[in-house]
Formats: structure tokens, C-alpha cells, sequence
């Protein structure tokens, strides 16, 4: 199922980028100088999850958030506003190519119309959670069935927390 969740998050991410470019092709063949990114600008990207909201409480979106919240249990210290900041790093995406295509199960064109970042149960785990309206389907080798028009979850660890100071990390 992680598995099966990567490979959608990576088809998520390239439909973004090509819809993001509009296929445009780079004008110039010199190499692009790195861009400094602004931090907050950065961050204010990522949803935002209150410290103290309750449960989802939509029924599907509960019992997702209660199996993964039980999938996480323990693994983390729970994070707290006093806490440092952990930084999780896994090596699946070794060796993809930048357009990770054919090692995709599935390849869309679509808009994100919701986010929304959720901690688990234990307080000790963050992810967020995308809901993407499918445009077009390029790719499908999944057992999902998406159509222009549907819309599909799309998860990934992470996102911003706002603790009842005020005060909001990623």
C-alpha cells in the first residue's frame, strides 16, 4: 500500500510540474543559476494542521487517519512547540529519472482543490493530504480507475503545525 501511495504521490508531483510548465520547452541552453528561495514563501506552501484539532470527521477520512495513525504509532517522539526539528529521509527515489514516467503506475494532468495536513492520534507524526481534481489521464497500470472529472487522494509526509502560541513549523 506505501508502495502503491509513493508511486501515486510521484504521479501527483509530475502531473504538477508538467501542468505547472504548460510543456513549455527552456528557451535557453545555458545552465540555470539556483534560485534562493524564500523560507517562508517556502514553507507557505506546505498545509497547516492546529496542534489541538480534533479527528477528522469525515468518515472515510477518519478511518484513514486512525490507520495511519496506528502505522506511525511510536515511531516518533511526539513533537512539541519546545521539540527540535526531525528530519526524516528515505532512499525509494534512488536513481529515478527527473520524470519518473515509467516507474509510475499512474500519470495525471490535474489541479489540487483541497489540502489539508493532519497530526496522528499519538501527536508524534504529520502528514498532508491533497484531494486532485483528474483532468486527464496519461498513464493508468493501477488498479484505480480515475476519469477527467474525478477527483483522487493524494498523500505525503509532512506538512506545517501550528501550536496555541501561535507560533507554526514545518
Amino acid at each position: 500500500m506505501r508502495t502503491y501511495l509513493l508511486f501515486v504521490a510521484c504521479a501527483f508531483v509530475v502531473g504538477v510540474a508538467i501542468a505547472a510548465s504548460g510543456g513549455r520547452a527552456q528557451q535557453s541552453s545555458a545552465p540555470a543559476k539556483p534560485q534562493k528561495v524564500d523560507r517562508a514563501e517556502f514553507e507557505s506552501q506546505f498545509p497547516i494542521a492546529d496542534v489541538n484539532k480534533p479527528a477528522p470527521a469525515d468518515p472515510r477520512r477518519h478511518a484513514r487517519w486512525k490507520a495511519k495513525s496506528k502505522k506511525m504509532k511510536g515511531m516518533m517522539p511526539p513533537i512539541t512547540e519546545e521539540g527540535i526539528t526531525i528530519t526524516i529521509t528515505d532512499e525509494w527515489d534512488i536513481g529515478l529519472p527527473e520524470l519518473p514516467v515509467s516507474k509510475s503506475d499512474m500519470v495525471i494532468i490535474g489541479e489540487v482543490v483541497d489540502e489539508q495536513a493532519y497530526m496522528s492520534e499519538g501527536k508524534d507524526w504529520i502528514y498532508s493530504e491533497f484531494t486532485v481534481r483528474v483532468e486527464e489521464v496519461l498513464k493508468n497500470a493501477s488498479n484505480l480507475r480515475p476519469t477527467a472529472g474525478s477527483s483522487i487522494d493524494v498523500n505525503r509526509d509532512g506538512g506545517r503545525i501550528r501550536f496555541p502560541s501561535g507560533r507554526t513549523t514545518l
